[in-house]
């Protein structure tokens, strides 16, 4: 398994000299590191920031939610060694 502080560190990088970002932008923008988009969505469900009422949840399709929030520019990721590490436009 990936180790997290190897994941900050790297979306660090990558966050201020692959796209030039602020550094002091980072913790605001930063969401951390995730398996895949779905896990990213899932969290965003579990803490109530995304509303999906109950029984709709086996209809909801998380990794096409999360494909939809990169499109529309809500997010950006970036690979690393097992997964993504996403932050906020």
């Amino acid at each position: 398994m990936y180790c997290f502080d190897k994941a900050e560190e790297k979306a660090r990088e990558l966050f201020v000299d692959g796209y030039g970002e602020n550094p002091d932008d980072f913790e605001e923008k930063y969401q951390g590191w995730f398996r895949d988009i779905a896990e990213y969505v899932a969290t965003l469900v579990d803490q109530g920031i995304v509303e999906v009422p109950v029984h709709l949840l086996g209809y909801f399709d998380a990794e096409k939610y999360g494909r939809d929030l990169c499109l529309n520019g809500e997010i950006w990721t970036d690979n690393v060694e097992g997964g993504i590490v996403v932050f906020w436009s």
